[in-house]
């Protein structure tokens, strides 16, 4: 799991159905530090149905039954944030941070600042995404 600038665990959480987002945004040199922090699965629906749901961020108290999926391997979280990663109204993927101590991830900040940083987390994963895409045509044709 990553970190965030104040010290909270992070990690992305994506949809891929096809197998096709995992090669593209791992097999580039820009994503080889990310990788640990970013998690692929066939399917939301098998971590938490009602996460499909999402339409907005969500903070609230670490529960075990309902995020230990989330973030896999991790003991003492105290405090989570769900940021639903959404394109054309389906949820495609999640942005999570959690803490373990008294201090929530991303204190202070707005719910509608949180929503923002979701829509640009998504849209910068699928412009990653197209130019990936265009690159391995490219290196087809030569």
């Amino acid at each position: 799991m990553a970190s965030t600038p104040d010290g909270a665990g992070a990690g992305l959480l994506l949809a891929d159905a096809t197998h096709e987002r995992r090669p593209l945004l791992l097999g580039s040199e820009a994503a080889t530090g990310a990788a640990a922090s970013v998690s692929f699965v066939p399917s939301l629906t098998g971590l938490a149905p009602h996460l499909l749901a999402m339409r907005s961020a969500w903070r609230g108290a670490y529960h075990a039954a309902d995020h230990a999926l989330l973030f896999p391997g991790t003991t003492g979280l105290r405090h989570v944030v769900i940021l639903p990663l959404c394109r054309a109204g389906q949820v495609v993927g999640l942005f999570t941070a959690a803490t373990s101590d008294d201090v929530p991830p991303f204190a202070g900040v707005s719910s509608a600042l949180l929503d923002h940083a979701a829509d640009v987390i998504c849209a910068s994963l699928e412009r990653h995404l197209d130019r990936a895409r265009v690159l391995r045509v490219a290196s087809s044709i030569r």
